[in-house]
């Protein structure tokens, strides 16, 4: 039982690390199509 909680924390810290490498991913493309528009 105790392993198990510790597998759930494991896997939502997981899935919370995944969502936030998204959102940064999604930062950086908007970003990048900005320096594309004004470059051209």
């Amino acid at each position: 039982m105790h392993s198990n909680r510790k597998r759930k924390r494991l896997r939502n810290h997981f899935s919370l690390n995944l969502k936030k490498s998204a959102a940064k991913r999604k930062n950086h493309n908007r970003r990048s199509k900005l320096l594309n528009t004004l470059i051209f």
